[in-house]
């Protein structure tokens, strides 16, 4: 079973606020009444405003609705929040006799809002989200839930939230939404717990984290949210972020199921189907299912259609079998297509229909359109829910790929390429990448790409090359930007365009490439088609060596420990040199045995320099092999070995190349210890 992935749900909010009465008696008498009215006619608000209360409810005098209206009104001119808010209520939900009024509902909680009052806003932001009493305006919805939200009213947070993870006002943010997201969740909203638990779920603007995806989720349930209970139990149910407990799963889902969630519902039909958790039971499975499809659930169609066809759990019916399978037919569902054709040829619980018959018949052998097929292949492709089998996705793509489904194109591209359910043939996977590019598929056009560029099955083109590029760069794909930002750099196949390479690389970078992060970080330490800056240089390292570069790593390493663009810090710079070092890469390697050398932030030992020069000297690093050539010649933290000195020294000079002050150095070595060059 999936996990409701739910489209995120409007929340029904009562937002009230306690209108505070003037005489404090909730029985006003005649006499109450009259002093009342006394002060009102003098202009006191908090006095009309309560004579329009008793009006409306009869307290101390007749009610009457118009007068009632009136009085709150005069009191709401002036200004009182109270007021306000009881007109907009009012008319909001036409209550107490007042006919609803959605527009004048708005002009009050438009006035009302202006009072800093956290409620007031959310409502008047709530009417410019739905279109109520006024044209819907996101953007001024957005501003006025964060005006409500900045005031710490969860229900404002949570929307806050929602507009910034769908992008309607802006372009999506999905971090931000999380952090707002997390503000309500905090304070027990638990429509942002769910929302919270399912962003965790996916890693949508966060880390996936399954453990606390869990967490959220039965913060929400034990809210009584059906969405979360489900999820719930579907994470009991499979071992998802908590261990798998068949008996608890089952609990969850049938409380999601008897709050009305159709989805719990068919679920709790398997549930009873197999005795998953429950003992089994076909009749409950049977009801559980058929509320399900009652609700419109499409999946629960067939199996209610195929339960009553066949007596399972409930006595046979043909004839409403036919209605529930026809449904699931007619949204696409192959099998049920097979089973109508059967029923409409024999005439079996339906009157005998030859001709409809056929056409069923016919959809069901072709399992529908394009996208059927791709989603066909796929299963087969991946293995799920059956036996993996190439030969048989292939097929199935290709009968998507001639109806001119791209993304099946892409995929009988890539089996051509790659030789998987079919042989081997380079031109045929050109040809259908090539049909997919010129749909616009962002993959496909970067595949084309690259065969024009290492005329792969095809000429080397590099003219063309660069305009495939281009075509999948500009819909954001990464490798797209890279590669052209390479071109640009290097002149390859276009001139050499510094400033150019730098926009894609910027672009890749900006996409997450690390290694456009760590080009990013270098052309602004060095100043290649930008202006130098140290600062920058450093904030691009940075991001690159967080995702494992080893590069941007020594690079974070260096200007921690030179404070170049960041201030200085050795252990900072130790901490990166070593990830670098224990990936392999030879100069945080001969650096880490300098800082234990020199005792740079980590207590000196000359042993643990030695090893990290030694293992930075077997990739020939020259400066390396110089320096265990010193160690071994000095007996500088290891047995004097002249021989191993002499030898390391001379890898050394024979390895070093354009460096003349380390050529130097080793040359005098050499001498100094009298060794023949």
């Amino acid at each position: 079973m999936n996990k409701v992935l739910l489209c995120y749900f409007w929340l029904t909010l009562s937002i009230t606020m306690p209108f505070l009465s003037y005489t404090q008696h909730a029985n006003t008498n005649e006499k109450d009444f009259k002093l009342l009215l006394k002060k009102a006619n003098h202009g006191n608000k908090y006095a009309q405003n309560e004579v329009g209360n008793c009006y409306l409810n009869g307290r101390g005098v007749e009610q009457n609705n118009i007068l009632a209206i009136e009085w709150i009104q005069k009191a709401a001119s002036q200004g009182l929040l109270e007021a306000q808010m009881k007109l907009a209520s009012v008319y909001y939900d036409g209550t107490q006799g007042i006919e609803s009024n959605k527009e004048k509902a708005f002009e009050w909680y438009s006035l009302a809002a202006q009072h800093n009052h956290p409620e007031s806003k959310f409502k008047l932001a709530e009417m410019f989200y739905k279109g109520i009493g006024t044209r819907v305006d996101l953007v001024k919805a957005y501003e006025w839930f964060l005006n409500a939200a900045n005031q710490g009213l969860p229900q404002a947070e949570y929307m806050v939230g929602k507009l910034l993870d769908e992008g309607d006002i802006k372009s999506q943010d999905n971090v931000k939404a999380f952090d707002w997201f997390m503000k309500a969740a905090n304070k027990g909203l638990a429509e942002a717990q769910y929302i919270l638990g399912k962003m965790y779920d996916e890693g949508d603007g966060v880390q996936k984290n399954v453990t606390l995806a869990f967490e959220w989720y039965l913060k929400a349930a034990e809210q009584n949210l059906p969405e979360a209970q489900l999820n719930v139990g579907f994470m009991y149910d499979t071992g998802e972020g908590v261990a798998i407990n068949k008996e608890k799963a089952f609990q969850w889902i049938k409380k999601a199921a008897d709050a009305g969630l159709m989805e719990a519902q068919f679920g709790l039909g398997n549930k009873y189907d197999s005795g998953d958790g429950v003992s089994k039971d076909k009749i409950l499975a049977f009801q559980w299912y058929l509320k399900a499809a009652e609700q419109g659930y499409e999946d629960a169609f067939y199996t209610v259609g195929i339960k009553l066809y066949d007596g399972e759990g409930t006595p046979i019916n043909k004839f409403d079998a036919y209605k529930w399978l026809l449904k699931a037919a007619e949204i696409g569902d192959s099998e049920a297509q097979f089973i109508v054709s059967k029923m409409l040829l024999k005439g079996d619980g339906v009157i005998k229909d030859p001709a409809k018959g056929a056409e069923w018949l016919n959809k069901a052998i072709e399992f529908g359109d394009a996208e059927d097929f791709a989603a066909l292949a796929q299963i087969y492709d991946n293995g799920e829910g059956v036996k993996k089998d190439k030969m048989k996705a292939f097929e199935w793509y290709h009968k998507a790929a001639v109806k001119g489904l791209k993304e099946a194109q892409y995929n009988l591209g890539c089996m051509y390429a790659n030789g998987e359910g079919v042989a081997m043939n380079r031109k045929m996977a050109f040809h259908w990448l090539f049909q997919a590019a010129e749909q616009g598929l962002t993959e496909a056009e970067f595949q084309v790409g690259k065969m024009y560029y290492n005329g792969d099955s095809i000429k080397k083109d590099k003219a063309k090359a660069m305009i495939w590029f281009q075509k999948a760069a500009l819909k954001n794909d990464v490798q797209a930007q890279y590669n052209l930002a390479t071109m640009y750099e290097t002149g390859d196949g276009v001139p050499v365009d510094k400033i150019k390479a730098f926009e894609w690389y910027y672009k890749a970078a900006s996409n997450g490439d690390n290694e456009a992060q760590f080009f990013i970080g270098k052309k602004y330490f060095l100043g290649e088609g930008i202006e130098a800056n140290q600062q920058k240089a450093f904030e691009w390292f940075l991001k690159s060596a967080e995702q494992g570069n080893i590069s941007s790593e020594i690079n974070i390493g260096y200007m921690y420990e030179n404070g170049e663009g960041v201030a200085m810090n050795k252990q900072k710079a130790f901490e990166f040199y070593s990830k670098a070092a224990e990936q392999g890469f030879s100069e945080a390697q001969f650096n880490i045995g300098n800082m234990y050398y020199k005792g740079e932030a980590i207590a000196q030992n000359k042993e643990k320099a030695f090893e990290w020069y030694s293992k930075a000297a077997e990739q020939n690093l020259p400066i390396a092999q110089y320096y265990l050539g010193l160690l071994y010649c000095d007996g500088d933290g290891i047995a004097k070995n002249i021989s191993q000195g002499e030898h390391w020294l001379k890898k050394a000079l024979y390895n070093v190349d354009t460096d003349k002050e380390l050529h130097a150095l080793i040359k005098a070595s050499l001498a100094k210890y009298k060794f023949k060059k």
